[in-house]
């Protein structure tokens, strides 16, 4: 056993190299094993704590956490921000010297342009309730749009011949759309079915299923009338920036852990060059004929962007690569193998950065894993769950080994009798 396990973990290595690189990269100054992938680095999008461990190195919010105590500290805005009596009303001055991982300085609109990515029907996830629930009109504008696209789904399934059922004829007719319907089909909202009469419904289903109307071009003008409205609706939301360094937000109620949201993956900032990247939908122009009109959405009144866009070096439209304004840029991502971070030299607090490279080995099983900490190959481990663990705490205790931590974690167990 002692001589076969080191083989199988020599062997385990030389695969990893020659997967990832021909000329392997100088040993990382710090390098740690993370049990779980890291699955996806759109701030937007994530929910997995390495994924969000990687974000926070990456990119950094208007504030970040003690490394210690985790409580609300300076990061790319100075601390603390101006707050109203009634702790409802914030105002962040972004620090002059925060700037991206290409020397551009970091603006106010860069973090609204992240926030909202968060919230928008395509690109929000699991944690745009973290925004939308607590700055004030965000709730409201997402629950418009996604409204928006429901109706909007009804009339592109027309369009590819599938049929409308009651209560998309319900949707189309009494919601957010319902004025412009009702005024397409010549119909008055008195002639309506009452909301609960389901075969009421389902009969004037059958006869819009009928209608001969060109359903493509009547999505797409429901689709221009809402991107004119999309933007005068965001700005009635508790985010307004007065100028490149200075952001204010206004919260629906008094929230005691905003300034850790603020630090949150979900409220980091997004570099403009991530527009390179974004997904559009080209509508004929009826005031010229031959031209078109490019929506920034996708025929389904989506917002989204190339999946591709956080990795390190990707080349479309223009766009070279994820841009950062976080301690360490990206340079390398082997999926599921590894992960190389370098410092970033345009970062504000460099001088305080103590590893200049970074580099994150995804292992999925404890017992490979320690045995590549015990020969050296890596610096630290996370997880340290093993049928020997207690074992290890025992030496600990011992005083026969000095590089086991303990650190109290939230976390929540389900436990199971009799299955």
């Amino acid at each position: 056993m002692r001589i076969l396990l080191p083989l199988i973990l020599t062997a385990g290595l030389a695969g990893a190299i020659a997967l990832t690189t021909q000329t392997p990269s100088p040993r990382a100054e710090f390098t740690f094993i993370s049990k779980g992938s890291v699955n996806i680095l759109d701030p937007a999008q994530m929910s997995y704590m390495q994924d969000i461990r990687m974000a926070q190195s990456i990119w950094e919010g208007l504030t970040s956490l003690h490394p210690e105590t985790s409580q609300a500290m300076e990061g790319a805005a100075y601390f603390p921000p101006e707050t109203s009596p009634d702790q409802r009303r914030y105002v962040f001055t972004l620090r002059p010297e925060a700037k991206w991982s290409n020397g551009d300085r970091v603006l106010a609109r860069d973090f609204v342009r992240g926030w909202r990515r968060a919230v928008e029907p395509g690109t929000a996830d699991v944690y745009a309730e973290l925004i939308a629930d607590h700055i004030t009109g965000v709730g409201e504008y997402v629950s418009w749009r996604t409204a928006f696209i429901e109706a909007l789904g009804e009339v592109r399934k027309l369009q590819q011949g599938r049929t409308l059922e009651g209560k998309g004829a319900r949707t189309l007719l009494t919601g957010v759309v319902a004025e412009y319907m009702l005024d397409q089909f010549g119909m008055n909202a008195d002639e309506l079915p009452d909301v609960h009469d389901e075969p009421g419904w389902n009969a004037l289903a059958g006869r819009i299923n009928v209608e001969p109307r060109s359903w493509k071009r009547m999505g797409d003008r429901l689709l221009k009338r809402h991107v004119a409205e999309m933007d005068r609706r965001w700005s009635r939301v508790g985010i307004r920036v007065f100028d490149d360094q200075r952001l204010e937000v206004t919260l629906a109620r008094p929230t005691a852990f905003f300034l850790d949201l603020t630090a949150f993956s979900t409220y980091l900032p997004v570099h403009e060059s991530i527009e390179l990247l974004q997904e559009t939908y080209a509508i004929p122009d009826d005031s010229r004929p031959g031209r078109s009109i490019v929506l920034p959405l996708t025929d389904r009144g989506e917002w989204a962007s190339d999946p591709e866009w956080p990795k390190p070096v990707y080349h479309r439209n223009g766009y070279t690569g994820v841009v950062g304004n976080g301690a360490y840029v990206l340079k390398e991502w082997v999926f599921k193998q590894r992960m190389r971070l370098e410092a970033n030299p345009f970062y504000w607090n460099l001088r305080n950065v103590r590893s200049k490279s970074v580099e994150l080995i995804d292992i999925e099983y404890n017992n490979t894993a320690f045995l590549l900490y015990s020969q050296g190959a890596a610096d630290m481990m996370n997880d340290l769950t093993m049928d020997y663990t207690p074992t290890l705490v025992e030496q600990q205790r011992a005083g026969r080994r000095d590089d086991i931590r303990t650190i109290p974690s939230f976390g929540t167990y389900e436990y199971g009798f009799n299955c």
